[in-house]
């Protein structure tokens, strides 16, 4: 999933209290080693005690290693568990299954798993979890088909709301959402941001798993958000597989999102902001 799975890591640092919007790093000042391995940022670009809503605009993977270390092993593959990461979605169509869960929680997995990129996700995993978020802290089990009609007597058998528990408190998502909206408009995608509506959301670009390794040069990019933040009415995830004209998800899925949201909020009858007015 890329750098999107650091709006779980974040959210989960808030849910046990490790964390708060400004907390402030104080080991994001270089790569963090772990013995041969040295696990950077995506921009090589270090900010000494950066704070935590500052890092997750930035998309920092110092940062998210410095939470996940706060919230600790055990804890943090709890809660993913509790999100439904690697396990089946239990939504209404065929084929759905569950993805691989680390086994060897060493501290380098730990890192790699922090910021999206030791652990496989579907698209479907992320965007339940990312959900919870969006529902104040429950988490909702997905659906295709929101109702039937018998054709011969009109009946509508309407397909029940299926929830699966409270995973964080309504102070938690209220928060990350709101980090999550500072992100939107003032991270590294913050050039694709419309000035007509707000959007709560977050890119993330991985490497492509390959044999020999992660190929440098290939990515999936992504962006998944929700509008408007406050009183969300849709939740979109954009995934890109090898991109080709960026490797970046700032340069390609944050884009393809906000085109599809602009018609999303005019198919829904959403309002927009024009200069402090509401509009229809």
């Amino acid at each position: 999933p890329g750098s999107t799975f650091k709006a779980l890591t974040v959210a989960i640092g808030i849910e046990e209290g490790v964390i708060t919007p400004e907390t402030t790093c104080d080991v994001c000042d270089k790569p963090r080693v772990f013995g041969k391995y040295s696990i950077g940022t995506w921009n090589d670009v270090y900010t000494p005690n950066i704070t935590m809503k500052e890092a997750l605009a930035k998309s920092d993977n110092t940062a998210m290693i410095f939470i996940a270390e706060k919230i600790g092993s055990e804890t943090f593959q709890t809660h993913l568990k509790k999100l439904g990461i690697a396990q089946k979605v239990g939504i209404d169509l065929q084929e759905d299954r569950g993805t691989p869960f680390p086994n060897d929680w060493n501290p380098v997995k730990l890192a790699t798993v922090s910021f999206g990129q030791g652990i496989a996700v579907n698209s479907m995993q992320l965007t339940k979890a990312f959900n919870a978020i969006v529902n104040n802290g429950i988490l909702v089990q997905p659906s295709i088909v929101e109702s039937v009609t018998d054709s011969e007597t009109g009946e509508v058998i309407t397909h029940p709301i299926v929830t699966e528990g409270r995973v964080f408190s309504k102070e938690t998502a209220r928060i990350t959402t709101e980090m999550l909206v500072e992100a939107a408009q003032q991270g590294e995608a913050q050039w694709t941001a419309s000035d007509t509506y707000l959007a709560a959301g977050k890119t993330g670009t991985s490497q492509v798993v390959t044999e020999k390794g992660y190929d440098k040069e290939k990515t999936i990019a992504s962006f998944i958000g929700f509008a408007p933040p406050q009183h969300p009415e849709f939740v979109l995830l954009v995934k890109l597989v090898e991109p080709k004209t960026s490797i970046w998800a700032a340069e390609t899925a944050a884009p393809v999102w906000h085109t599809i949201s602009r018609k999303l909020h005019l198919l829904l009858n959403i309002f927009f902001k024009f200069s402090g007015i509401l509009v229809c």
